[in-house]
């Protein structure tokens, strides 16, 4: 079907086709191009695609979903779920949050749907957010921003913000690298890590990750 600004995402040797623009604006077809037969198909679906064009979209644990967008006006956050084995669509329960955008670059990799840059309709942003899975349906949409913290120096309480999605770990380590507090990080939740039973001085807040550990100075005063 003639359309701009639809999705296409690669699954199992097909490509699946979603939404887009034409002369009477957003469409909520599906089609689906077999690269082995080398034919096109519009497969009857269930549930709810939303109409837009200019989304995202990437293939996780056999499932393809599709994140942003616009009808044509403002810019979406919606994020739907498509089922290619029985063509089925569904608006799973997400944690987290995604900004509102179209036009914006997507990719999977390393288990997460990243997207990148886009517009919001006034401007062009530099804002990159990640989904990945958690379980078999549920998502976790985050910023990939620097972790943030403050105070610092702190009199006691830290409050800490843009924990990696992957966040395993939370301590507070002395000079020595001695662990002196601990918790484990929800990504839902602003955590804060009181130090106020701490002598004043230099610790070091280590956040542990799937695959690294990052290591930031704090001034317990």
């Amino acid at each position: 079907t003639a359309r701009a600004y639809p999705a296409a995402c690669a699954f199992a040797g097909k490509i699946y086709v979603f939404g887009g623009h034409n002369r009477s604006g957003a469409v909520n077809s599906v089609q689906v191009y077999d690269t082995a037969s080398n034919t096109w198909t519009t497969p009857t679906v269930t549930g709810t695609f939303t109409p837009r064009g200019a989304l995202g979209s990437g293939a996780l644990n056999g499932k393809i979903f599709t994140v942003g967008g616009s009808n044509g006006g403002a810019p979406l956050n919606v994020f739907e779920m498509f089922d290619p084995a029985t063509y089925a669509w569904s608006s799973p329960t997400t944690r987290g949050t995604f900004s509102a955008r179209y036009s914006f670059g997507s990719c999977v990799s390393n288990d997460k749907i990243y997207a990148i840059g886009g517009s919001d309709g006034n401007v062009e942003l530099s804002t990159n957010e990640a989904f990945s899975m958690d379980g078999n349906a549920v998502g976790v949409m985050g910023a990939m921003s620097p972790i943030t913290f403050a105070p610092n120096p702190t009199k006691g309480l830290l409050r800490l913000h843009n924990l990696p999605l992957d966040a395993k770990s939370i301590s507070i380590r002395n000079m020595l690298g001695v662990e002196l507090l601990a918790q484990n990080p929800d990504p839902n939740c602003e955590l804060s890590i009181d130090l106020s039973g701490l002598p004043f001085g230099v610790y070091y807040l280590c956040v542990s990750s799937t695959n690294k550990i990052t290591t930031h100075k704090i001034v317990r005063e």
